[in-house]
């Protein structure tokens, strides 16, 4: 079964996510072009037209709403300059995954909820599937709006994860389709130093965040503030005969940084973790499944490191996942029909052009045929030239030419 493996037919180089040595260049970090593979690489086309059953179908043109929620200003706590850039990078990179993008900028918490209920109830049953970015300051299992925190006047207006994902997780028009939630956003306070690894095949990152890019001090990378909140639980309801599926199953969800620890931010290129994440779906999302793409975003963003206090950061995910998630760039379901028509065009003109070949072999040795008649006749051609210069050498009669006037040789008369 092609889903629970690499992709049938693909060299090693190819099912192998090679990431840079440091973090991606300034150069590497502008592209927003997603690389996909062609409908000649029939192995792909194969792998996606196979109905997979450990695969999740991805059939339709605009795959479905990538919903982000991000939020710079805020009137209590520190803007988050630089996240404009994550937007627009996962605007271009989503766009062209087939993605219908849509975002929101700058809700208060009580705007938060209202989008989330309107979009929570959308119909999504022409959708392959649902992906949501939140972008914002937050804590441990809470994001908060641009008017959240207070401190110690309490009102925090948050917004807890789980209870964002359970509103998706109730639509039925989503029922068996993948959910991806991704959370930008502080899960707490602390910092990590991060320590030296005893595994003698891992070594140490010592490269730095934004100064290695852009030599100014003004690139140092900020991070969020925090608020407090319980951790995460999930109920499933499942039969065992296997005609319902559990009610938190095909969720992705996934967060900047580990529980109780800040995430990273640069004022000139974004966020660690989105950067990584369009990084990664950029270059590797034509041949690897979400679980390989986000294991890859992790190990990205691990190498990184602060320039000051050489503070680390680690993604933390969480899957209910079914199924392999491929994105499948630029291939859908009328893409792969005109490529299955044109196919069966080639086919035939492959037929029409064997069929060729055969007349062509057989007039071929027809001319051959031709060709050594041909050669017969100009053998004994050459034979006739041969019998009539012995003819005119012959003694007995020859002409001879002298001036206006000929004479015949006296053996004529004889």
């Amino acid at each position: 079964m092609a889903g629970k493996d690499d992709i049938a037919g693909l060299t090693k180089e190819e099912v192998s996510i090679k990431l840079p040595d440091t973090w991606p260049t300034e150069e590497d970090l502008k592209d927003d072009t997603v690389k996909y593979r062609t409908l000649q690489d029939d192995t792909f086309l194969r792998f996606y037209l196979s109905n997979d059953p450990f695969v999740y179908p991805m059939r339709h043109s605009i795959r479905g709403n990538v919903l982000v929620i991000n939020n710079e200003t805020f009137m209590k706590l520190p803007h988050r300059t630089g996240t404009e850039h994550d937007c627009n990078k996962i605007r271009a990179v989503f766009s062209q995954l087939g993605f219908s993008v849509i975002i929101y900028n700058n809700l208060t918490c009580s705007e938060m909820k209202k989008t989330l209920d309107r979009e929570s109830k959308n119909d999504y049953s022409n959708h392959d599937c649902f992906i949501m970015f939140i972008m914002s300051h937050g804590d441990q299992g809470v994001v908060l709006g641009t008017d959240g925190k207070t401190e110690n006047g309490i009102e925090d207006l948050s917004i807890k994860v789980k209870e964002i994902k359970r509103s998706f997780l109730e639509n039925k028009s989503l029922v068996g389709k993948p959910k991806l939630f991704f959370f930008q956003a502080c899960q707490g306070s602390q910092l990590d130093k991060g320590q030296s690894p005893n595994d003698e095949s891992c070594t140490e990152s010592n490269f730095k965040t934004g100064e290695t890019l852009i030599q100014s001090e003004q690139s140092e990378t900020t991070r969020n503030d925090a608020i407090n909140s319980s951790s995460e639980m999930t109920d499933s309801e499942e039969t065992p005969n296997g005609s319902t599926i559990p009610t938190d199953s095909d969720t992705y969800l996934s967060t900047a940084t580990v529980e109780g620890y800040v995430s990273w931010r640069n004022l000139f290129w974004g966020t660690w973790y989105i950067q990584a994440i369009v990084y990664i779906f950029r270059n590797f999302a034509c041949k690897h499944d979400l679980n390989e793409l986000m294991t890859a975003v992790t190990n990205l963003v691990s190498k990184m490191e602060t320039a000051k206090g050489q503070f680390k950061q680690v993604p933390q995910n969480n899957t209910t996942l079914r199924k392999k998630f491929y994105l499948f760039p630029l291939i859908h379901e009328p893409c792969a029909e005109q490529y299955d028509n044109e196919k069966r065009r080639r086919e035939k003109l492959e037929i029409e052009i064997k069929k060729r070949d055969e007349m062509i072999a057989s007039q071929k040795k027809q001319i051959d045929k031709e060709k050594e008649q041909r050669q017969s006749l100009e053998n004994e051609l050459k034979i006739r030239d041969e019998c009539i210069v012995n003819v005119y050498h012959c003694p007995s009669i020859r002409l001879l030419s002298h001036g206006d006037q000929q004479y015949r040789s006296k053996s004529f008369f004889l």
